[in-house]
C-alpha cells in the first residue's frame, strides 16, 4: 500500500529450502522475544510531519503498541506501515487475500514465527518477506538463513501479517453452502452466551461458523451495520460500511432462518418467536478488539429481517482529529468554552453526531471538571466520563436518567438525544440552572433546532436564553489518497456549473484501487453548519421572527451553509462534487442559489433529484486476457453510463473481489481462455461480494460440459461476444435480469 520503495536488499544463499505443509494451524500472535523492545515505533512517531505533543509508553506487544501508535498519530495501521518502511529504507505494499502452500509452511516455522515474518512470494532468485518490525539488526541475516535465499523485506502491520499467517478467510459464500449441505439441528439450541468468538473456527456446526465469518468480516471491514433479510426465497447478507450497504452474500432460506435463530439465540431472544419485534444484546470478540452488538429483528414478508449494529471499537477523538474547517472548528470551540447553556447538534441518524459531540466533550474532558452522559446505547467508553445507558424496560429513560443524574453534581451534561417534552424541559432547565448541556435532536439545519425545541414544548424566549449554539451535520466520503486523481476535462455539468459560479479551480475526483475496495473512497469527513446564538440572534427568536430572518442574520454573523462547508471538503481535496451531490442532493442546488443569487439549471436539479432516488447503481467489473479487446468493451461499457474496473489476470479479480465493494456486474471474455483459467475464475466468484454479483460471461468454446457447469451458476449469463455498444447494452440488461 504504500509508496516508498528503496533499492531491494538481497543477501545471496546457496539453495532453497521447502518446508512442510501446515495449513489450517491455529497459531497464536507471536510473543516478544526476550529483550525485544518496541521503543523504535516511538522514533517513527517523533519523526512524523506533525508528531504527537506526548509520546505514550508503548505496550511490548508488538500489535497492541502499533495500535497505540496509530491512535496517538492518527494514522490508520497501513499509513503506519509506510512511515515505518520510509524510516528503515524499505517499502510498503498489500498483502494478497492468501499464502500459496509453501509460504503456508515457511511462515510456521520458528524464526518467522519469533520475527513476525510472513513469506509473500518468491521472484527472480529471491524471498519477498513482509515483517511488521524491522528493527532487529539481525533480522536480515536469519530471514536469509531461515528462507535459504536472498531477501527483499517489506513492512505491514502486525494484524493483518496474523491473520494472513492463519490461512485464507473462508468467504461467507463458502461458509452459507456449507451450512446449506449440513444436516444439522437446530444450531441455537439452549445458547444464550451473550457473546460471539468470532475466531473460532473450531465449531462443528456449519451455521456458527457462518455467523462468526460474518461478524468477523464486518468488524474487519469497518461495517457499522449488518441487514441479514429474506429476499426472492432466500436471504441476502448487507453490511454498511462508509455509510453505503454493499451486498455481501446470498444465503438458501432454511440458512437464514438458522442464522437468524442463532444469533437471537446468543443475544438471549428466542429463537422460536418470529412473530414479534425484539430488541437485544451481545458482544463480538477477536484477537484485536471487542465491540458490543445491539440486535434487531422484525417479522417481514418472508420471514425476519435481522439488524445488528457493531459499536465500539472507535478510537476517542478530539475536535483537531475532526480536520474540520477552520472557521466551524473555531465556532464549536466558542460554544464548548461557554459556562452553561444547551448546544445541540442535529442530523439524520448516522450523520456522526455522537462522533462530533464526543470530540467537544474530549477537549473539556479533565479530572477537575465532572461529566456525566446518558445515551442510548453508550456507543464509545472514555475515561473519567460516567456513562449511563437508557433501559426503557427497566424504566430508566432519558428523562428518568437526567432526574438522577442532575443529583449527581455534574458540570457537563450529555444527552444522547432529545426525544419527548420531559428530556427537552429538564434539559433547557438544567443549562438555565448553571449547567453546560450536549444534546443531539432530530431536525433539518441548525436554525431548524429551534422551531424543534418549540415542538417539544420548550417556547421561544426559553430556547433563547437557554441554547448557546447549535450545528447541523452530515458525513461524505473521503476519496481514496491512493488512487484519487486531480479533475481534467471534460467536466460533467455541475463540475462546469460551480467551476464557472463558484469559482472552483481545483478538485479530485474518484478512481478506485484495491485499497478501496474500488470505490474511489475510504473513510468519511463530516460538513458541519454552526449556528451561534448571539443576542441579535436570541432577540428575533424572542419576537417569533420568522426562520428566514434568522437565517439571514447569521449568515451575516459568520454561519455557513452545509454547502458551503461541503464545497471546502472539496477545494481541499478531500472529497468529490459527486459526493456532495449524492449526500445533499436538491438541498445543495437551493443552498447554492442562496449563496451565489443565481439558480442553478434545472437539469442539474433534476439530475441531483434522480441521484438521490436512484443513488450509485455500482461499478462493472471487466476481465479480460486480451489488452485490446478489454479496451474495447471498456469503451463500450463507459458509452452506457458504467464506472469500470478492468482485470486482465486472475490476481487482479483477486484483489478488486476480496472486500465488499459494491460491483453490480462482472463481465467476463472466456474465448480462447484455457478450461483451467475459466475454472479458476468461477471459483473465485465465490469470494466475499463475488457470489452475488450477475455475470455475464462471453464465449466458452467447444467445452459444452464446462459451459453447461457455468450456465448452472446462481446470476449468470453465457452468450457470445457483443459486436457493438448497443449489442453489449442489451446483453448487459439481460444478465441484470438474469
Amino acid at each position: 500500500m504504500g509508496q516508498t520503495r528503496a533499492r531491494r536488499t538481497k543477501v545471496p544463499f546457496p539453495s532453497r529450502g521447502r518446508g512442510t505443509r501446515l495449513r489450517g494451524v491455529n497459531i497464536a500472535p507471536a510473543a516478544s522475544p526476550p529483550g525485544a523492545s518496541t521503543l523504535w515505533l516511538l522514533d517513527v512517531l517523533r519523526q512524523l510531519p506533525s508528531p504527537p505533543p506526548v509520546l505514550p509508553e508503548l505496550p511490548a506487544q508488538l500489535e497492541q503498541a502499533w495500535g497505540t501508535a496509530c491512535s496517538v498519530s492518527g494514522l490508520n495501521p497501513w499509513e503506519l506501515a509506510a512511515r515505518v518502511a520510509c524510516q528503515f529504507g524499505l517499502r510498503s505494499e498489500s498483502l494478497p487475500p492468501e499464502l500459496p502452500d509453501e509460504s503456508v509452511a515457511w511462515s510456521a516455522g520458528p524464526v518467522p514465527l519469533e520475527l513476525g515474518a510472513v513469506l509473500l512470494r518468491r521472484e527472480e532468485g529471491y524471498a519477498v518477506i513482509a515483517v511488521s518490525d524491522p528493527s532487529p539488526p539481525d533480522l536480515l541475516q536469519r530471514l536469509r538463513f531461515a528462507s535459504e535465499s536472498p531477501v527483499e523485506l517489506v513492512v505491514a502491520p502486525p494484524a493483518d501479517l496474523r491473520q494472513l499467517r492463519h490461512g485464507p478467510i473462508t468467504s461467507l459464500h463458502a461458509e452459507a453452502r456449507e451450512a446449506a449441505e449440513a444436516d444439522e439441528e437446530d444450531d441455537a439450541a439452549g445458547e444464550g452466551l451473550g457473546e460471539f468468538d468470532v475466531e473460532d473456527a473450531s465449531s462443528t456446526s456449519a451455521v456458527v461458523r457462518l455467523c462468526n465469518l460474518m461478524l468477523l468480516q464486518a468488524m474487519r471491514t469497518k461495517a457499522s451495520d449488518i441487514h441479514v433479510q429474506p429476499v426472492d426465497g432466500g436471504g441476502l447478507v448487507r453490511m454498511r460500511i462508509d455509510g453505503l450497504l454493499h451486498k455481501s452474500a446470498r444465503l438458501p432460506q432454511h440458512v437464514l432462518a438458522r442464522l437468524v435463530a442463532r444469533v437471537k439465540a446468543v443475544a438471549g431472544l428466542d429463537p422460536t418467536d418470529r412473530l414479534r419485534p425484539q430488541d437485544g444484546r451481545a458482544s463480538a470478540v477477536s484477537h484485536q478488539q471487542r465491540m458490543d452488538l445491539r440486535i434487531s429483528t422484525i417479522p417481514v414478508v418472508g420471514g425476519e429481517k435481522l439488524v445488528i449494529r457493531l459499536l465500539g471499537g472507535h478510537a476517542i477523538l478530539r475536535l483537531d482529529d475532526l480536520d474540520l474547517p477552520e472557521l466551524e472548528r473555531r465556532q464549536i470551540a466558542n460554544l464548548t468554552g461557554a459556562s452553561m447553556g444547551v448546544v445541540v447538534a442535529a442530523g439524520p441518524t448516522g450523520s456522526g453526531k455522537t462522533t462530533t459531540l464526543h470530540a467537544m466533550l474530549a477537549d473539556l474532558n479533565r479530572a477537575d471538571i465532572n461529566i456525566v452522559t446518558v445515551e442510548d446505547p453508550v456507543e464509545m467508553r472514555v475515561p473519567l466520563l460516567a456513562q449511563t445507558e437508557v433501559h426503557p424496560r427497566m424504566g430508566v429513560t432519558f428523562a428518568a436518567a437526567l432526574r438522577s443524574v442532575l443529583r449527581q453534581d455534574p458540570d457537563v451534561i450529555l444527552i444522547g438525544e432529545i426525544r419527548d417534552e420531559e428530556t427537552a424541559g429538564i434539559a433547557v432547565q438544567a443549562a438555565i440552572t448553571g449547567h453546560l448541556v450536549f444534546a443531539s435532536v432530530h431536525a433539518n439545519d441548525a436554525i431548524s433546532v429551534l422551531p424543534r425545541l418549540a415542538e417539544l414544548g420548550v417556547d421561544g424566549a426559553t430556547a433563547a436564553e437557554a441554547v448557546r449554539g447549535a450545528l447541523s451535520q452530515r458525513l461524505v466520503r473521503a476519496l481514496c489518497k491512493r488512487c484519487a486523481r486531480p479533475a481534467e476535462p471534460p467536466w460533467t455539468p455541475a463540475e462546469a456549473w460551480l467551476r464557472e459560479r463558484a469559482g472552483l479551480e481545483e478538485w479530485k475526483r474518484a478512481v478506485g484501487c484495491p485499497d478501496c475496495a474500488q470505490t474511489g473512497y475510504r473513510g468519511r469527513r463530516g460538513i458541519l453548519q454552526v449556528l451561534t446564538v448571539t443576542p441579535e440572534i436570541a432577540a428575533l427568536l424572542d419576537h417569533g421572527a420568522p426562520l428566514s430572518e434568522v437565517r439571514t442574520l447569521a449568515r451575516q454573523q459568520g454561519m455557513r451553509f452545509l454547502s458551503e462547508s461541503a464545497l471546502d471538503r472539496v477545494r481541499r481535496g478531500q472529497t468529490s462534487i459527486d459526493e456532495v451531490l449524492r449526500i445533499m442532493g436538491t438541498d445543495f442546488w437551493r443552498e447554492a442559489q442562496l449563496v451565489l443569487g443565481e439558480a442553478p439549471p434545472p437539469g442539474l436539479v433534476q439530475a441531483s433529484a434522480h441521484r438521490e432516488d436512484q443513488g450509485d447503481r455500482g461499478a462493472v467489473l471487466l476481465f479480460a486476457a486480451d489488452p485490446q479487446w478489454r479496451a474495447r468493451l471498456a469503451a463500450w461499457l463507459e458509452v452506457t453510463e458504467w464506472r469500470v474496473v478492468e482485470a486482465g489476470t486472475e490476481q487482479d479479480v483477486r484483489d478488486a473481489m476480496e472486500h465488499p465493494g459494491d460491483f453490480a456486474l462482472a463481465v467476463v471474455d472466456g474465448e480462447d481462455l484455457p478450461e483451467e483459467r475459466v475454472r479458476v475464475l468461477m471459483a473465485m466468484r465465490g469470494v466475499l461480494a463475488g457470489y452475488v454479483v450477475p455475470l455475464l460471461f462471453f464465449a466458452v468454446g467447444e467445452d459444452e460440459v464446462l459451459a453447461s457447469h457455468i450456465r448452472g451458476q446462481a446470476h449468470t449469463r453465457v452468450t457470445e461476444r457483443p459486436e457493438s455498444a448497443a449489442d453489449l447494452r442489451q446483453q448487459v440488461t439481460r444478465a441484470l435480469l438474469a
